[in-house]
């Protein structure tokens, strides 16, 4: 398999803008701290900030569990900053249907 490489931008101001009003996810500002979740045929990652270094922003992302190609991302604070998904001890939730975190926002993929 070849090496796995994951960049992603996706609009938005916030403190991680780039030319041309772009958020860009940057693999050495985050950590996947919390538990995967598989649901559907994807395998969920929840997203940290590295050791706080600011700017960063909250990421979820989708990959198909035999291929592992990209299927879905969710940033949470594309206008914002600091929205990294901890954990608090656990990983993503699901009731089979949509996924929750431990943030005060619901949010709500369909697989």
């Amino acid at each position: 398999m070849a090496p796995w490489k994951f960049r992603r931008n996706i609009p938005g101001n916030g403190r991680q803008q780039f030319p041309g009003g772009y958020v860009i996810f940057d693999p050495g500002q985050y950590k996947e701290r919390s538990g995967l979740l598989l649901l559907g045929g994807t395998v969920y990652l929840a997203w940290a900030s590295q050791c706080d270094i600011r700017p960063y922003t909250g990421w979820i992302t989708g990959y198909n569990a035999k291929t592992l190609a990209q299927t879905s991302v969710l940033n949470v604070t594309p206008n914002g900053n600091e929205g990294a998904f901890w954990g608090s001890g656990a990983g993503l939730a699901t009731d089979g249907a949509s996924l929750y975190s431990s943030m005060p926002t619901v949010i709500s993929i369909r697989p």
